[in-house]
């Protein structure tokens, strides 16, 4: 069964500054750790995938001391820039349960500053603004995820995601246990959205909201196929 829930921006919270150009106007460094070879493959395709570009347009030249040259079209660098230094951050979605108090319980401790109960973390909350208290530990992560695709709706686009065997499992278990209860889906240490656990569901859940296609198509290459390789921008400390 699928599960509908509204999402946000994520680059607008996650990108932060952008990264260092190198001497050529379309083009910025980054370095690597692993294999340069992989990284060469996966960034070409994920690229390619995430600004809609054919592979032969994106030029990634080898450099000294574990770096990469990536020349881009220029009607695209800047948006790629953007999703370089969001890779960069290794970008993951957590699954927690929130604090039964909701928004007015976390409230209360973001404006006193009063002990946080044992086993709740406070968290910024992107959709409503304010905070949440959501579980100190997620239940579940992004290695569940086996597949992401992206596709239009309206004038936004959405993030399909579909678990693997095991996570399936596991989601249904937690959509079991907290039906009726909100669930946090976190990026980057804030809350995108709490939807409300309807009805329990398994094999997959779709993401919708303002996504813009490069950005949801950044995050599903990334949850598609995790590179096994650190990427840093030249010039900036991730």
């Amino acid at each position: 069964m699928k599960f509908i829930v509204p999402a946000i921006l994520l680059f607008a919270t996650v990108c932060g500054a952008a990264p260092a150009e190198s001497k050529k106007t379309n083009s910025v460094t980054v370095q690597v750790s692993g294999q340069k070879e992989e990284a060469v493959r996966w960034l070409n395709a994920a690229l390619a995938s995430s600004l809609s570009l054919e592979s032969d347009e994106i030029t990634i030249t080898d450099l000294p001391d574990r770096s990469l040259e990536i020349e881009l079209p220029p009607q695209v660098s800047g948006k790629g820039r953007e999703i370089l230094s969001f890779w960069s951050k290794k970008p993951g979605l957590e699954f927690a349960s929130v604090h039964k108090g909701g928004r007015d319980e976390a409230a209360h401790f973001a404006e006193t500053g009063e002990k946080i109960p044992s086993g709740w973390r406070l968290l910024p909350n992107n959709e409503g603004g304010g905070h949440l208290l959501v579980a100190e530990r997620s239940e579940l992560n992004s290695e569940i995820v086996s597949s992401a695709t992206v596709f239009p709706r309206d004038e936004a686009w959405m993030l399909s995601v579909e678990f693997t065997d095991a996570g399936s499992e596991q989601v249904s278990e937690f959509t079991k246990l907290h039906r009726g209860d909100p669930m946090a889906i976190i990026l980057d240490g804030s809350v995108l959205t709490a939807p409300v656990i309807q009805e329990p569901f398994s094999t997959g859940a779709s993401i919708t909201g303002n996504f813009t296609e490069s950005e949801a198509r950044a995050l599903a290459a990334f949850l598609s196929d995790p590179p096994d390789f650190d990427l840093k921008i030249a010039g900036l400390e991730n």
